[in-house]
């Protein structure tokens, strides 16, 4: 045993695979102590990860295995770039693992993902560590364990695009050193290029990073010759170095920099108040264990790596070995992210000059490594410590404790943190104290092990206080989901070749057209396209924010965007929408809108000059229609309010907006509205407020629809309705709500006025036998010129041929692609290129070939370096040829 323990030390490789597999062995562990297991259905998904994330993968693998396209999609609302969100979620090379495993594994190919970049944040740090510090191999373990399992990437580790970064980070470290102190180029140029090509929003924190520790380390070093000649020569290298990387990464940054510009800025504007604010020893206590708080506005930055990193990280300052100058660059560089986690000012410029929507201070994991690096070193020089600084540290961290104990801090738990924190300072004062006058394997194993046990515990409470906030959510939820619809879904697609829209409707998820490899209305992500959002509301669908949401049906506004199929967990009580023959199944329903107007149609010129009104869904669909067909089409026919009362509430009229007052605190308030109905009559409400709040809907006393909060505001069916006088009821319990005023809240939809009007429409429609993503073939038969429209969203990448002859392209309804179109039949094309991607792959294949003629030119040159593989080849084959005599020399025997 002691032969075999001795051997493993001795490897060269030993400290690289524990520093690699033991933030694995942890971060499992504590999965496992929460109750949650990546190879079973109590998965590590939450958030953003199981709400957008996973659903994106699945297109991807959609796309490439040839159902779909990488560059476009019509499984977000509408349809809309895909390439953009590949560039900001899914351009990690760790994606196809995930790809590459059936959709029924998404839940563990996502944890072994995740456990992956865990295990490479230990393994890059211990190869800084033992290449930049010379550290001992063994001794670098501690403190790459301690970077690969800070609070960042326990908590923030559930935003995997975002790990490639914390991973790639001590390799752009060490490559900036390189440059200064070797003057070697090509290690910064393909790290940067990995971090911007991987993310291009943490690459853009790490590009600011690499800034500041250029200047640290530059600084900080002694230099022989002339210092401004000396600063201009390395920062010419430095910066043709993140030229040459932004050219390698050019391929995904374009199309990543042209997605912005659909509306994300918009998107990721919450208000400055809702900026976190906190007292000093709030924030100093997140340097504690199991201080996790929140990741939405209120949140802190996760900033923990360990009470070994904090007891040592101070004492770097006491170090003779280290120049003033060191001291101060590094000092500097703690001291800007110190006051970039105070100041919003500095802040908002980390994150791209947007505050973030929730998980804030996303660049904090940068503190992370340089309080691990400079512990480090401390460590490694343990000898030049005064045991006096080693106490004062020690007392000064007993004496924090007990200052947040007794501020009550809400996140700083008893025993999870003070107990836990208290513990592991004694346990590090005795072992550092035994450490100091030399080295000695058993203490420095013992240090590991302490290290790991503090780790571990804190990754579980955290990771579990985590779940308690946001909810874990179990694959088998989304994987449950695709196995459950596919059928519905793949009966559709056998039966119907064309193109048409579908949705699912009743509890969902916000990304399943992604998922479900549908064309739909529903999606959610952050690189939105602003303009399709604002046209959904103005239909009456939930959509606000960041996404758009089909939760309840309406025929009119469906048929106009070709809503052709809807699958449903429950039944739909519509005088529109039929039970589709193409499937059955106790379980679910499928119904056919007869009415789905085509991808494409011919409509009147009067189409050009759609106006939007904010302030009513059903105007602005009779609006449309009317335009489209050159005629008045009311299919929505607003009812007359007889009559109005109130109760526990005093309706205050402010700026054009009704609030009904909360004059009843702790009683139910309520407005009703009378009507009177037809037989017959299909019924349908909205309530357009400037705010979410949410009221409970009665018709004549019985339950139909809880309304207007984030999650529900939209147009509302109220059912089919019998002739005579009716009560529609709001109720409520707590605070006021409000709507527009002088706005018809109540409308019936004119069955008959919509089929003519869409009859119509679609026989001038585009016909369309062949079709992909990207390639759109038809054929319009038109009587008259016009304008043809299509519910595509406009985009200057796509491309409209007319018999074969380019046409110029425009918006109508501020946000649908149309062109004109002349009388008679034409042969349409409609085509998306991505320009961005072309350009970037051009200019990424330029930055490529100078990254490899500065690999060459710094490794000995073209010559020298094709010597090196010519002699790798030829002495692989002779040890292969070696061994296959000795192999045949042993049958012979």
């Amino acid at each position: 045993m002691r032969k075999f323990s001795e051997k493993i030390l001795k490897n060269k490789y030993s400290g690289a695979l524990a520093a690699f597999f033991i933030p694995i062995t942890i971060l499992y562990l504590s999965y496992l102590i929460i109750g949650l297991s990546p190879i079973s259905w109590k998965s590590v998904l939450s958030l953003d990860l199981a709400g957008q994330y996973v659903h994106f993968f699945m297109e991807l693998k959609d796309a490439i295995a040839g159902d779909g396209s990488i560059f476009y999609s019509f499984a977000r609302t509408l349809g809309g770039e895909f390439i953009g969100m590949i560039a900001y979620y899914l351009a990690s090379p760790f994606t196809f693992i995930i790809v590459a495993l059936p959709k029924s594994a998404v839940g563990f190919a996502v944890a072994l993902v995740i456990l992956l970049k865990t295990g490479l944040c230990g393994l890059t740090m211990h190869f800084y560590l033992c290449k930049s510090q010379r550290a001992d191999k063994l001794e670098a373990v501690i403190f790459s364990i301690c970077y690969a399992l800070s609070a960042y990437v326990v908590v923030y580790g559930s935003n995997l695009m975002w790990l490639d970064g914390v991973f790639i980070l001590p390799i752009i470290a060490y490559s900036i050193e390189s440059i200064v102190k070797k003057g070697k180029c090509a290690p910064l140029i393909f790290s940067l290029a990995y971090a911007l090509y991987t993310n291009y929003y943490i690459g853009y924190m790490l590009c600011i990073f690499s800034a500041i520790y250029y200047l640290s380390v530059f600084f900080s070093e002694e230099h022989d010759g002339n210092l401004a000649l000396d600063f201009l020569k390395n920062s010419f290298k430095a910066v043709g170095s993140a030229v040459c990387a932004v050219m390698c990464a050019a391929v995904m940054l374009l199309p990543a920099y042209r997605s912005l510009g659909f509306g994300k800025s918009e998107f990721m504007d919450p208000d400055k108040v809702l900026r976190p604010t906190a007292t000093l020893l709030d924030r100093i206590s997140k340097l504690f264990p199991s201080t996790y708080d929140a990741v939405d506005y209120n949140g802190l930055a996760y900033i923990y790596c360990g009470i070994f990193i904090l007891m040592l990280m101070p004492l770097y300052f006491t170090l003779s070995s280290v120049s003033v100058k060191k001291k101060l660059s590094v000092g500097a560089i703690l001291l800007i992210l110190a006051a970039s986690m105070s100041i919003d000012k500095l802040d908002i410029i980390w994150h791209g000059f947007q505050y973030p929507n929730w998980l804030n201070y996303r660049y904090s994991f940068i503190l992370c490594f340089m309080m691990c690096m400079m512990a480090s070193e401390v460590f490694l020089k343990r000898k030049e410590i005064s045991s006096r600084w080693i106490y004062v540290v020690s007392a000064f961290i007993g004496l924090v404790l007990v200052q947040i104990e007794a501020s009550g801090v809400k996140f700083f738990g008893f025993f999870e943190s003070l107990i836990l924190s208290f513990v592991m300072t004694c346990a590090y004062l005795i072992i550092m104290g035994a450490l100091k006058n030399g080295k000695r394997s058993m203490l420095v194993s013992l240090v590991c092990v302490a290290v790991c046990f503090e780790l571990l515990i804190s990754s579980a409470v955290s990771l579990g206080k985590y779940g308690q906030d946001v909810i874990y959510t179990a694959s088998g939820k989304i994987e449950g989901n695709i196995e459950k619809y596919s059928p519905a879904i793949s009966a559709i697609k056998d039966n119907d070749r064309g193109f048409y829209r579908a949705e699912r409707y009743g509890n969902r998820l916000n990304n399943d057209p992604f998922s479900l490899g549908i064309n739909g209305l529903t999606s959610s992500t952050s690189t939105v396209n602003s303009s399709v959002i604002s046209f959904m509301g103005s239909l009456g669908y939930l959509s606000h924010g960041n996404f758009t949401k089909y939760i309840s049906v309406n025929p009119a506004a469906d048929s106009l965007v070709g809503l052709k199929y809807i699958v449903s967990d429950k039944e739909i009580n519509n005088g529109v929408y039929q039970i589709y023959d193409g499937f059955s199944s106790e379980e679910m329903y499928v119904y056919k809108n007869p009415f789905a107007l085509p991808l494409a149609y011919v409509a009147s010129n009067k189409a050009r000059d759609i106006g939007i009104n904010d302030k009513s869904a059903f105007e602005n669909i009779n609006e449309m229609y009317s335009a489209f067909v050159g005629e008045k089409a009311n299919v929505f026919v607003p009812k007359t309010i007889r009559s109005s009362g109130r109760s526990g509430t005093v309706p205050v009229t402010e700026n054009g907006i009704t609030y009904y007052t909360d004059a009843a605190p702790g009683q139910s308030k309520y407005v009703t509205f009378k009507m009177k109905v037809n037989e017959g009559e299909e019924l349908y409400c909205y309530f357009p407020s400037s705010r979410f709040e949410e009221f409970n809907v009665y018709v004549n006393g019985e339950f139909c629809v809880a309304m207007n909060d984030r999650d529900t505001y939209s147009v509302q069916y109220l059912g089919r309705q019998s002739e005579g006088e009716i009560t529609v009821k709001l109720e409520w319990i707590e605070g006021a709500i409000s709507m527009y005023s002088a706005v018809n809240y109540f409308y019936a939809l004119d069955t008959e006025a919509l089929e003519n009007v869409c009859e119509k429409l679609s026989s001038s429609g585009l016909d369309i036998p062949d079709f992909d993503d990207t390639d759109i073939r038809g054929v319009v038969r038109s009587d008259d010129s016009g304008v043809m429209v299509t519910t595509i969203p406009y985009d200057t990448d796509w491309t409209v041929y007319v018999d074969g002859e380019k046409v110029e392209t425009y918006k109508v309804c501020d946000t649908l692609l149309a062109f004109d179109i002349e009388e008679g039949e034409h042969n349409i094309r409609i085509r998306f290129v991505s320009r961005s991607f072309s350009l970037g792959l051009v200019l990424t294949v330029i930055g490529s070939i100078g990254l490899l003629t500065v690999f060459l030119h710094e490794n000995g040159g073209i010559k020298e370096n094709f010597i090196k593989i010519s002699e790798f080849f030829t002495n692989l084959k002779r040890k292969s040829t070696s061994k296959d005599k000795k192999e045949a020399g042993e049958k012979l025997k």
